[in-house]
């Protein structure tokens, strides 16, 4: 799934204002993270180690750079495409 495909929400927008993340991370999070479900049957996406690197290589190194503050965040995303969320992650992701 691409954030080219998916529909934030007002939520999201808000979240995401709040706590200061840039919107293109849910791009970057759905591109180069490792997904897993929720019980609410949507997917969450975040990154660990690898994706990192992947993102690193996929973005390029001033890209990435630009926006490594933010690699420890999470979106959470419905089956139906819409953005629900975009957070900082406090805990370990277990996969």
């Amino acid at each position: 799934m691409s954030h080219k495909n998916c529909r934030p929400s007002n939520h999201m927008v808000v979240r995401s204002q709040q706590r200061g993340i840039p919107e293109e991370m849910v791009d970057v999070l759905t591109r180069f993270g490792i997904r897993s479900y929720t019980r609410d049957r949507a997917f969450t996406y975040c990154m660990n180690k690898k994706s990192r690197e992947r993102a690193k290589v996929g973005l390029g190194a001033a890209k990435y750079r630009e926006l490594e503050r933010w690699m420890g965040c999470f979106t959470v995303i419905s089956r139906e495409g819409q953005v629900i969320t975009l957070g900082h992650r406090f805990h370990h992701h277990r996969a």
